[in-house]
């Protein structure tokens, strides 16, 4: 166990041999070694306890032997304070210097500095790695800083700042956390004001020569995608080309879904059936990746009638937004890629984002990331794969995906839209609207941060701290997207990730935790299943949950549950075909896996997963 306390007298035989260790202290200008008798270090210790908080001097043990030590000291005048640590050789790499450093930043920070500073020497390149990993960064040595004596030629003055930087940590830590538990791989950027706090990429692009992932790269927007849709529309409503209680009939008449309005589709209540299956049967059938065109074919030949009448409840719907992207084309007599690009793209300055159809139209697209399914053991794209290939038949539709951008771009839409250089403010105050369903209720949409009102094309929530934010999801295999606005206070959140999950809860902690950040909250940390499975389970019981289940009405359902190595496992099936995953045991007969959030919970001859009970056969 690490153990941080205040220095005290019984301490200076320790900090006399540590000060006198040649290795501790040669990027400090003593290669031999600094030899202080114990009445001086006896002095600065106890000076030091005079001049609490601030300034403090901490010892450093663990399981009760001195590694070394740490201190603060506060210039009260400019709020800044200098930072040292030293640790003997036999601590280093032990993650010691790590928690220690963050101890004695949280110390200066609580009692008064808005800035801490080291001055590593430039030699002492694990020091500034490790600093650099804690959220400093290298600057111009400040004049009272060389007033001290430090000498700007001899070593690297590295800051953090109060606040901002501790949310730069606190969001690298959270991403790479969550990359090294199997929970993220792509891009992150944060800005408040327009300025970065924090940006990157974690992961591996090219899994066969091992180039990564980096910062600029494109990635596929999915149902992020829908925004600009919606603001294609409101450009159009201006332009008096068409209005949102038009009805979907007066552009396409042969359409048999009367009642159905542009307002509906914008909202997600027009009650359109779903589109995937049939279109991708067809198109399969045919061997055609056909057009968005064919969405119209859909809703008169496919048979399916509506999901509700228009108005009448919420149920997302990519099919109307892909709907509105052919109403896009109707009225503009302009292909909607080109009616993106012409009026939004290009006049914000968005020079990375382009709706793209690399399988349709056989293009490479520039600098992408590759979008990757775990599937049978490795990672395939989703075009090679069982469960997932659906992507290529489905690769002509428009409005609800294939917008494909970068963070840099996404901040930069942000940044435009606070400016009304695209959609006047009032216009977005529209699209920020809660939708209302007949009996005066907002509609709700279950985001990844909780419920949420919906209005054109965005997530809306109404914090009573944060003010109005505005956000949306994206997913298409093997996309994962998030983009937050905090319109009140002037904050964004971007992510991107493009490979397939290998720990759930990984990923689930990633977003709900760069939430909490922007919010000025810690996160809760990444867990895998592993971390919080019991450590001894009682195991008497689970030969009696071996067996065969019944088969639920859902595309991964348990096939059978078995033993092997003294451990439970479980056979899940789906489109891909059957594979098996370990159940951890969480307590009280409940279990988790991997991949999957839901938890198993074993009941009375049944198992619970996924909202079915399933009895055993």
């Amino acid at each position: 166990m690490i153990e941080i306390r205040e220095a005290t007298p019984e301490d200076v035989k320790n900090v006399q041999r540590l000060w006198a260790d040649g290795d501790v202290m040669k990027y400090v200008g003593f290669p031999e070694g600094l030899s202080e008798t114990e009445e001086s270090i006896r002095e600065m210790i106890c000076r030091t306890a005079a001049n609490r908080p601030r300034s403090n001097y901490y010892a450093i043990y663990e399981d009760g032997g001195y590694c070394g030590e740490t201190s603060y000291d506060i210039d009260e005048d400019t709020k800044s304070a200098s930072l040292d640590i030293k640790l003997f050789r036999f601590a280093r790499g032990r993650g010691i210097a790590t928690k220690a450093l963050s101890f004695v930043v949280k110390e200066a920070f609580d009692n008064g500095a808005e800035t801490v500073w080291v001055d590593p020497d430039p030699e002492n390149v694990k020091a500034i790695a490790l600093y650099e990993r804690l959220g400093f960064e290298k600057k111009p040595m400040p004049a009272h800083v060389v007033a001290m004596g430090e000498d700007p030629e001899k070593y690297v003055y590295m800051e953090r700042k109060k606040m901002i930087m501790d949310k730069k940590y606190l969001i690298e830590k959270l991403t790479h956390d969550a990359h090294e538990k199997g929970g993220f791989t792509g891009t992150w950027l944060y800005a408040e004001k327009g300025e970065i706090i924090s940006k990157g990429a974690v992961g591996v692009n090219d899994l066969e020569t091992g180039a990564p992932i980096t910062e600029d790269m494109v990635f596929d927007l999915a149902s992020v995608t829908k925004q600009f849709t919606a603001t294609a529309i409101i450009l159009l409503r201006r332009r008096g080309l068409l209005s949102l209680d038009d009805e979907i009939t007066k552009f396409f008449p042969e359409v048999p879904f009367p009642g159905v309005t542009v307002r509906h589709l914008l909202t997600h209540t027009g009650g359109l059936p779903d589109y995937e299956d049939w279109i991708t049967e067809t198109a399969t059938a045919e061997g055609t990746i056909p057009g968005n065109d064919i969405m119209i074919r859909f809703l008169c030949e496919s048979g399916e009638g509506p999901e509700f009448a228009p108005g009448e409840k919420w149920e997302y719907s990519n099919t109307g937004y892909c709907v509105l992207a052919q109403i896009i084309e109707k009225v503009s007599g302009m292909s909607f890629e080109d009616f993106l690009e012409q009026n939004i793209f290009i006049p914000a300055g968005l020079t990375a984002t382009k709706v793209y159809h690399r399988r349709k139209d056989h293009i490479t697209i520039p600098n992408l990331a590759f979008g990757m399914v775990w599937e049978k053991g490795r990672y395939f794209l989703p075009d090679d794969s069982e469960s997932q290939n659906h992507v290529v038949p489905l690769d002509g539709v428009n409005g609800d995906g294939l917008v494909h951008s970068n963070i840099f771009d996404l901040l930069r839409w942000d940044r435009v839209l606070r400016e009304g250089t695209i959609l006047t403010l009032e216009e977005q105050a529209e699209m920020y609207t809660p939708t209302l369903l007949p009996n005066g209720e907002p509609a709700l949409d279950d985001d990844a941060i909780g419920p949420a009102c919906y209005g054109f094309g965005w997530d809306i929530i109404k914090d009573p701290e944060h003010g109005l934010i505005v956000c949306h999801s994206g997913y298409w295999p093997e996309y994962e997207t998030w983009y937050e606005r905090f319109i009140d206070e002037d904050k964004v959140i971007v992510k991107c990730a493009c490979h397939d999950q290998l720990d759930a809860r990984a990923n689930n902690a990633l977003i709900p935790g760069l939430h909490a950040i922007a919010m000025g909250n810690e996160p809760e940390p990444v867990r895998s299943v592993e971390e919080i499975a019991e450590k001894d389970p009682d195991k008497s019981m689970w030969e009696s949950f071996c067996g065969k289940y019944e088969e639920p009405d859902d595309d991964l359902y348990v096939d059978e549950v078995f033993m092997r190595g003294g451990e439970l496992y479980v056979r899940l099936i789906e489109d891909c075909g059957a594979w098996e995953a370990k159940l951890y045991p969480l307590g009280d007969n409940k279990f988790g896996i991997k991949r999957y959030s839901p938890v198993f919970e074993f009941g009375d001859g049944c198992l619970i997963y996924g909202g079915y009970t399933c009895k055993k056969l």
